[in-house]
C-alpha cells in the first residue's frame, strides 16, 4: 500500500498499543502518529523525501525498591528516504532527455 512498514517488539516480543510517532526533517512540525497492533505493527505514509526520525516510548511500573515510579524504554530509528512513499515517484515522473536520467 506504499507505507513504510514497521514493528516494535519489548524484551523480544510485539508490543501493543504503544504510540509511535514520525517526522521529517523537511517538514518537522507536521508529526505523524499512529498505534502499534497486537503483532507491534504500525505503517507511516512517508510525504516527503529527506531525512525522517520515528520514535516511540514505553513505560512501565519501575520495580519495586528502585526508588522510581517508572521505568521508561525509548526507541528511535533515522534514515534518509530517497523519495516520498504517496504520490508520483518522481524517478518515474521525470521527462528523458538531456541531463535527465531515469
Amino acid at each position: 500500500d506504499g507505507r513504510l512498514p514497521l514493528r516494535l517488539l519489548f524484551e523480544g516480543r510485539p508490543i501493543a498499543e504503544v504510540l509511535v510517532k514520525a517526522r521529517s526533517s523537511a517538514e518537522p512540525s507536521r508529526v505523524q502518529t499512529a498505534r502499534t497492533d497486537r503483532d507491534g505493527r504500525v505503517r507511516f505514509a512517508l510525504a516527503s523525501d529527506g531525512a525522517w526520525l520515528i520514535n516511540a516510548v514505553h513505560m512501565i511500573y519501575a520495580p519495586p525498591g528502585s526508588g522510581a515510579d517508572w521505568a521508561s524504554y525509548w526507541a528511535s530509528l533515522t534514515f534518509a528516504a530517497p523519495y516520498a512513499t504517496t504520490g508520483v515517484n518522481r524517478r518515474q515522473s521525470k521527462r528523458a532527455g538531456p541531463g535527465n536520467r531515469l
